[in-house]
């Protein structure tokens, strides 16, 4: 992931902004790498997938902690 290291603050920003948004809303994986390559990224689609994928794994456990520490404050 050479060239994802130039633009994975991008696209880590693209993906929070876009996570917060209804699904038929949200970008497409297809739209957000498009987006990418119109702001210089050279780098293959595949390689956006994969850092998507570990992205949404790291956030996706974050938020479930989240939830439950929600969960049981409410319950104080």
């Amino acid at each position: 992931m050479p060239k994802m290291v130039n633009h994975k603050d991008q696209l880590a920003a693209m993906l929070a902004s876009n996570a917060n948004l209804d699904r038929g809303q949200s970008q497409t994986l297809r739209q957000i790498y498009e987006a990418l390559c119109s702001v210089g990224y050279e780098d293959s689609y595949r390689t956006v997938c994969i850092f998507v994928r570990k992205w949404r794994r790291q956030h996706a456990a974050v938020n479930s902690a989240r939830s439950f520490l929600d969960l049981w404050s409410a319950h104080l």
